[in-house]
């Protein structure tokens, strides 16, 4: 696989994550000692068990490959895992937030209201402003 000249910086971090994984696998199943279910691993490194696996690391850096999203597979099957953000609950700032957290765990975990983050910091904003309101209107 080679990559065009005019490939971007997420393009090209694709193509090395799944060589160094594609590295990793090749490595885990060539050292038989390694492998946590003796009897149970082919005997070459290609067997059709094992092409899905190579197949799955080239759709992942392929053109149209997703990005911002988690992949788990087993067991031949492959899902998408999705992460959300409830609306949580103000526990506060001082020595009683332990126990206020365990008195509003319930409202912590009501996915009512959940949201998508649509980046990294959307948490942080997400919960300076909720402090922000809730220590103005102390």
């Amino acid at each position: 696989m080679s990559l065009p000249a005019e490939a971007t910086a997420p393009q090209r971090h694709k193509v090395a994550w799944a060589v160094l994984a594609l590295l990793f696998l090749n490595g885990m199943l060539s050292f038989r000692e390694w492998w946590p279910t003796p009897g149970v691993l082919p005997d070459h490194r290609l067997a059709p068990e094992f092409v899905w696996l190579w197949l799955a690391m080239l759709v992942l850096v392929g053109q149209d490959a997703p990005t911002r999203t988690v992949l788990c597979a087993g067991a031949g099957n492959v899902e998408a895992a999705h992460i959300t953000l409830t609306q949580g609950a103000w526990i506060g700032l001082d020595g009683q937030s332990p126990e206020r957290l365990a008195e509003q765990m319930e409202q912590v975990r009501d996915r009512s209201g959940e949201m998508v983050p649509p980046n990294g910091s959307a948490q942080g904003g997400h919960e300076v402003g909720r402090a922000m309101a809730m220590l103005k209107s102390q």
